[in-house]
């Protein structure tokens, strides 16, 4: 015989059984409700797959502009950089990027190893495209009439930098 906690367990059982059979198994996994929407275009299951692939390639191309940002800083600026280009700026500039990102990579896990090498790829990716955004948001600021404006805008440009030497190591280390 039977007793009541058996018999109920049983029908919670029984009732999940039909539910998880009213919904194709290669549906079961890739939404997040019971049935697919008819309007979806792609499943969870892809983005899934995808997610990785992306933030791989969007954090390749973020350590480039860190890159660029350093190679910039070591020309001096932009407009040296086209007009008085220099093998030494470039390889100098190649060599601070590979030994700042090796010092983050490597070292994630020592405090004053990474955030030193973080703060000076930040300084230098600043330092190489600040020229270039500076002048247009101080402009927008001091147009909001917010004080010190152009300090302001070198803060803004100081975190983007901090994010782009951030972001690659967030995404392609384990």
């Amino acid at each position: 015989m039977q007793s009541d906690a058996e018999r109920h367990l049983a029908n919670v059982l029984q009732k999940r059984t039909e539910a998880a059979q009213e919904v194709p198994p290669e549906d079961r996994k890739e939404s997040r409700s019971r049935y697919r929407k008819e309007s979806a275009i792609i499943g969870q299951a892809q983005l899934r797959k995808q997610r990785g692939k992306v933030e791989q390639i969007s954090a390749g191309v973020v350590l480039i502009l860190s890159a660029l940002g350093t190679i910039v800083a070591f020309h001096g600026s932009w407009a040296a950089l086209f007009t008085h280009f220099s093998w030494a700026a470039l390889s100098g500039g190649i060599l601070i990027q590979v030994v700042l990102t090796y010092l983050e990579w490597h070292y994630y896990d020592q405090f004053y190893v990474s955030w030193s090498a973080r703060g000076l790829d930040t300084y230098l990716t600043a330092l190489g495209f600040g020229p270039l955004f500076v002048p247009w948001i101080t402009e927008q600021l001091t147009a909001r009439a917010v004080p010190q404006s152009f300090y302001s805008a070198w803060a803004i440009v100081a975190a983007v930098s901090l994010l782009i030497a951030w972001w690659p190591e967030s995404r392609l280390i384990d």
